[in-house]
Protein backbone atom coordinates (compact mmCIF):
# COMPACT_ATOMS: atom_id res chain seq x y z
CA UNK A 1 0.00 0.00 0.00
CA UNK A 2 1.04 3.27 -0.97
CA UNK A 3 0.26 6.89 0.94
CA UNK A 4 -0.42 8.52 -2.35
CA UNK A 5 -2.93 5.60 -2.85
CA UNK A 6 -4.75 5.36 0.66
CA UNK A 7 -4.82 9.74 0.57
CA UNK A 8 -6.60 9.14 -3.42
CA UNK A 9 -8.82 6.50 -2.11
CA UNK A 10 -9.84 8.71 0.84
CA UNK A 11 -10.32 11.97 -0.79
CA UNK A 12 -12.74 9.99 -3.55
CA UNK A 13 -14.97 8.33 -0.46
CA UNK A 14 -16.08 12.19 0.40
CA UNK A 15 -16.68 11.09 4.00
CA UNK A 16 -15.95 14.08 6.72
CA UNK A 17 -13.96 11.37 8.80
CA UNK A 18 -11.76 8.46 8.48
CA UNK A 19 -10.47 6.31 11.38
CA UNK A 20 -7.00 4.30 9.94
CA UNK A 21 -6.74 1.14 12.81
CA UNK A 22 -3.04 -0.15 12.50
CA UNK A 23 -3.93 -2.95 14.55
CA UNK A 24 -2.78 -5.86 12.11
CA UNK A 25 -0.17 -3.88 11.22
CA UNK A 26 3.21 -5.66 11.66
CA UNK A 27 5.54 -3.70 10.08
CA UNK A 28 5.80 -0.41 8.11
CA UNK A 29 9.27 1.09 7.23
CA UNK A 30 10.19 4.66 8.08
CA UNK A 31 10.29 6.29 4.59
CA UNK A 32 6.35 4.87 4.83
CA UNK A 33 5.57 6.20 8.01
CA UNK A 34 7.82 9.78 7.09
CA UNK A 35 4.68 10.23 3.80
CA UNK A 36 2.24 8.66 6.13
CA UNK A 37 2.90 12.22 9.04
CA UNK A 38 3.38 14.16 5.65
CA UNK A 39 0.49 13.38 4.02
CA UNK A 40 -1.91 12.64 6.85
CA UNK A 41 -0.97 14.10 10.17
CA UNK A 42 1.09 16.96 9.35
CA UNK A 43 -0.99 18.19 6.26
CA UNK A 44 -4.60 17.41 8.11
CA UNK A 45 -6.41 20.84 7.29
CA UNK A 46 -5.50 19.92 3.52
CA UNK A 47 -7.73 17.67 3.33
CA UNK A 48 -11.63 17.29 3.44
CA UNK A 49 -11.76 14.58 6.23
CA UNK A 50 -9.97 14.58 9.74
CA UNK A 51 -7.91 11.40 10.21
CA UNK A 52 -7.75 9.01 13.17
CA UNK A 53 -5.15 6.58 13.64
CA UNK A 54 -6.11 3.50 16.52
CA UNK A 55 -4.09 0.87 17.40
CA UNK A 56 -0.71 1.65 16.55
CA UNK A 57 1.74 -1.04 17.74
CA UNK A 58 4.36 0.28 19.89
CA UNK A 59 7.40 -0.45 17.64
CA UNK A 60 5.43 1.89 14.41
CA UNK A 61 4.61 4.54 16.90
CA UNK A 62 8.34 4.63 18.03
CA UNK A 63 8.78 4.95 14.27
CA UNK A 64 6.54 7.36 13.96
CA UNK A 65 7.61 9.35 17.01
CA UNK A 66 11.22 9.76 15.24
CA UNK A 67 9.43 10.62 12.06
CA UNK A 68 7.94 13.78 14.17
CA UNK A 69 10.94 15.04 15.79
CA UNK A 70 13.19 14.59 12.66
CA UNK A 71 10.31 16.77 11.09
CA UNK A 72 10.11 19.30 14.17
CA UNK A 73 13.84 19.63 14.42
CA UNK A 74 14.65 20.50 10.45
CA UNK A 75 11.88 22.86 10.98
CA UNK A 76 13.50 24.57 13.75
CA UNK A 77 10.54 24.20 16.18
CA UNK A 78 13.30 23.09 18.98
CA UNK A 79 16.53 22.54 18.72
CA UNK A 80 16.48 20.39 21.62
CA UNK A 81 13.15 18.11 21.20
CA UNK A 82 13.24 15.37 23.63
CA UNK A 83 10.15 13.59 23.42
CA UNK A 84 7.29 13.54 21.67
CA UNK A 85 4.08 11.70 22.97
CA UNK A 86 1.99 10.64 19.68
CA UNK A 87 -1.92 9.22 21.10
CA UNK A 88 -3.49 6.81 18.85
Amino acid sequence: LRVHDLELYLTNMEVDHVELDFSNVKFATRSFMDEFYNTFLKNQSLHPYQVEITNVPEDISRILDVVCRIILIKAGINSQVEAVIIYC
